[in-house]
């Protein structure tokens, strides 16, 4: 195995140089010189990081598993208990059967048009008062926390490793995943309970920053609305203006529920999501907007 490895990572190092021989003279001809260095420069950080990873709690982490089982043993009997039967949550045409079959509820679409038992369907359900669509979003979660985080393949030195890409997202953020071993996996949709377990080095902190709203003030300024720039200058809850702004209720009276639709409709719009993910968000007709 080792004689594979050196022969595929020789050829793959000879390749990469060709292939920059030749595009090289390209960059500033076609005005990539700036993107070019502002990514290498970048890559001492990320090297750093892939090599390095980080430390893990495992006694913790092992309270927490056996905790999440517990949990998901008893959320699991609840359901069972309701329905009379084994059901698995899971299982997209056991749920369609169950709760479009069984309960003659009506089937929800996807945005392409197929009936679904995804989450924003079993939400809708919930908030209708049928508790066994509580328990089948509850158990999903709690499973996907167990399956993704709490069994999470570390390294054989017992550190969490990920494989991160500079240029992996259309808006330009880091993209991560596991590693080519299997091992680690995502963090930019990091799982806040699962951060508890993350443990910074002897002489070492952790810092965390987050600016807040970014993505409205920038695009604020790019488009330069006037609206926008003095809602951001004047020091105002955005997320409360948009709300304002789509029902024409006073920024005084808007409640946290408008300010939450004002949120998802600002992010939507903001990132340029398919047409069809803001109905689902806000839980309104395709042909409303």
């Amino acid at each position: 195995m080792s004689e594979v490895w050196a022969r595929y990572n020789c050829l793959d190092s000879v390749v990469d140089l060709k292939i920059w021989n030749k595009q090289e003279p390209d960059l500033d001809k076609q005005g990539y010189r700036n993107l070019y260095e502002d990514t290498m420069s970048l890559y001492p950080v990320i090297l750093f990081m892939q090599t390095v990873g980080l430390d893990v709690n495992y006694e913790a982490l092992g309270y927490e598993k056996t905790r999440i089982e517990d949990e998901i043993e008893k959320n699991e009997h609840e359901l069972y208990s309701i329905c009379g039967f084994d059901l698995n949550p899971n299982s997209p045409k056991q749920c369609q059967q169950y709760f479009y079959g069984v309960l003659g509820q009506q089937p929800y679409l996807s945005a392409k048009g197929t009936i679904t038992t995804d989450e924003k369907a079993m939400a809708r359900l919930s908030r209708k008062g049928i508790k066994e669509a509580k328990y089948v979003i509850s158990i999903r979660s709690l499973r996907k926390l167990l399956g993704t985080y709490l069994e999470v393949a570390t390294d054989q030195d017992g550190r969490l490793r990920s494989s991160f890409n500079i240029r992996g997202t259309s808006t330009g953020r880091l993209s991560s995943s596991q590693t080519i071993f299997g091992t680690g996996l995502n963090f930019q949709n990091l799982d806040p309970r699962f951060k508890a377990f993350i443990v910074a080095d002897k002489d070492r902190f952790f810092i965390s920053l987050d600016k807040a709203k970014a993505e409205w003030v920038i695009t604020a300024y790019l488009c330069n609305d006037p609206k926008m720039i003095e809602a951001v200058e004047s020091g105002v809850d955005v997320h409360a203006y948009t709300a304002s702004e789509m029902t024409d209720i006073p920024m005084d009276w808007i409640k946290q529920e408008d300010k939450i639709i004002g949120k998802l409709t600002d992010r939507d719009l903001i990132l340029e999501l398919r047409n069809k993910h803001l109905p689902d968000l806000l839980d309104l007709d395709y042909n409303f907007l």
